[in-house]
């Protein structure tokens, strides 16, 4: 690989590093052995720089994509209710790598038993989240999505 400058590499290990996550299910694996090619060429700091950039990242992405889940969910469950007050929940939702629904309970009630259970009736009925499914893939999945906490309003 032509070198242009340090900076010019560190901006193109960020964008391999992306493209690798994102292309293979194995990717702390192949995250470290970037890291190993990278650690000739970026001091520690520039390196350490560089993980943490990518895991920030990676973590506002998650967060995104669960937060358009609990708007889903959000949006059918108002119609379930019989007020027009606004509950909320907090819901756990465990998924399977391909975005169904293996369980889901509620955390934090709204105190209110029927609204819960409507709040159960509603996840289910916007299961599957095929969204966890485009999502990096192993470790990423079990940490942000396998037992994912949503916390539901029924306004918006």
């Amino acid at each position: 690989m032509l070198e242009v400058g340090r900076s010019s590499y560190f901006d193109f290990s960020l964008a391999r590093v992306y493209f690798v996550l994102r292309m293979n299910d194995k990717s702390l694996g192949a995250f470290v052995r970037l890291g190993a090619v990278c650690m000739d060429k970026l001091n520690s700091e520039e390196l350490r720089e560089l993980i943490d950039g990518v895991r920030s990242d990676i973590q506002t992405e998650a967060e995104a994509v669960l937060s358009a889940m609990a708007l889903r969910v959000g949006q059918i469950w108002k119609d379930l209710l019989p007020d027009e007050d606004c509950k909320v929940v907090d819901v756990r939702l465990g998924l399977t790598p391909s975005g169904e629904l293996r369980q889901s309970h509620v955390l934090n009630s709204s105190g209110d038993a029927e609204a819960d259970s409507n709040v159960r009736v509603a996840v289910e009925s916007a299961s599957p989240f095929f969204e966890v499914t485009e999502f990096y893939g192993g470790y990423f999945f079990r940490r942000y999505f396998e037992n994912a906490d949503l916390k539901i309003f029924s306004k918006y």
